[in-house]
């Protein structure tokens, strides 16, 4: 029992010491509890007991790594059997989507042990044969091209501000969001929509699309939305305004004012489509200037980070009010969806 509680305590301390030197400000070695104090009959059997476990580790891990292949070399031999020595073993998933790679950065996968993604290099992958069937075939550069210039305007849009208020009905008494500031202070979540008033008519018209929706379904009913007419589309940007791909009036994505006006007479009445840029204040003029009519959400503050500006536009559809003169709030309005999709 000694022993085990000198190891214990021996392996606390290394752990304790290993912490010490990664925060920079690690102990003496007079002042550590091993193995200078403990007699060297006893570290020799701390250590003993260290190496054995290290060593039993090891092989847990070893057993671990051979019952793992030896299951898929089980599940080759399946394959095998099943369709024919002649075709290709592909992972579970594969065989249907042939031309799908699972990268390894977006999940916890051993990409040789599964057989995907072999390389990352694309020099290798084209002489494997992996993009015969698609390289040069499909272009975008027309409709990247297409959503990179704005929409000709022509007359000039007039523009107004206006604060919107991501709302907080669990707090007592309800109230804006809160968020925590650069400098580590609270601050109320504070957005400003800068657009003309035929887009924040819009948004309002969403907005109570959503309300009606959502009454429907409390009544077991389930109003449905028309094709070709998304949720609001919120586009995150920052360091883009000459090459951003904002222009969502392009031929291939909403169309022209024409051929929505057309959507509406087939498919019935429903708000039109609202995209909104997300930008930093101090980036806003600019994108204003390279794109005058785009709807702009400007945030509160800079450099918070694209986790921050997925955070806020979601509590902003989830319930917000708009600031009216002399502080008056609007009614609380919210969002059922919308689409977040980046702007490359």
């Amino acid at each position: 029992q000694a022993r085990s509680l000198e190891a214990s305590l021996f392996g606390i301390d290394e752990q304790l010491a290993t912490l010490e030197r990664e925060c920079g400000c690690p102990r003496p070695k007079h002042e550590r509890i091993a193995p200078e104090s403990f007699r060297r009959a006893a570290s020799k059997h701390i250590l003993e007991e260290m190496a054995a476990a290290t060593t039993a580790s090891i092989e847990a891990r070893t057993r671990l790594r051979s019952r793992m292949q030896r299951q898929l070399r089980e599940w080759q031999g399946r394959t095998r059997r099943r369709f024919g020595a002649g075709q290709p073993l592909l992972p579970g998933g594969k065989r249907s989507l042939q031309t799908l790679h699972v990268s390894p950065r977006y999940g916890k996968i051993n990409p040789k042990l599964i057989g995907a993604q072999r390389t990352r290099d694309m020099k290798r992958k084209t002489a494997e044969g992996r993009y015969v069937d698609t390289i040069g075939k499909y272009s975008q550069a027309e409709y990247r091209l297409a959503m990179q210039i704005p929409q000709k305007v022509d007359t000039p849009a007039l523009l107004t501000k206006k604060v919107l208020l991501p709302w907080d009905r669990r707090r007592s008494p309800s109230g804006p969001v809160e968020y925590t500031c650069q400098d580590g202070s609270k601050s109320e979540l504070q957005l400003i929509m800068w657009a003309t008033q035929k887009c924040f008519d819009r948004l309002i018209d969403w907005c109570n699309w959503c309300e009606a929706e959502s009454n429907a379904q409390l009544l077991g009913k389930k109003e449905r939305l028309p094709a070709g007419r998304p949720y609001p589309v919120f586009i995150p940007s920052k360091g883009r305004s000459n090459k951003a791909h904002l222009n969502w009036e392009a031929a291939h994505c909403f169309g022209n004012e024409e051929s929505r006006n057309e959507l509406v007479k087939e498919r019935g009445s429903c708000p039109e489509p609202l995209v909104v840029a997300v930008v930093e204040p101090r980036e806003a003029a600019s994108y204003r200037v390279s794109w005058p009519a785009q709807p702009l959400l400007i945030l509160p503050e800079n450099d918070m980070g694209p986790s921050f500006v997925r955070w806020a536009v979601q509590r902003l559809c989830t319930l917000f009010r708009e600031e009216g003169p002399r502080g008056k709030l609007s009614s609380s309005r919210f969002l059922s969806h919308c689409w977040l999709v980046d702007d490359s």
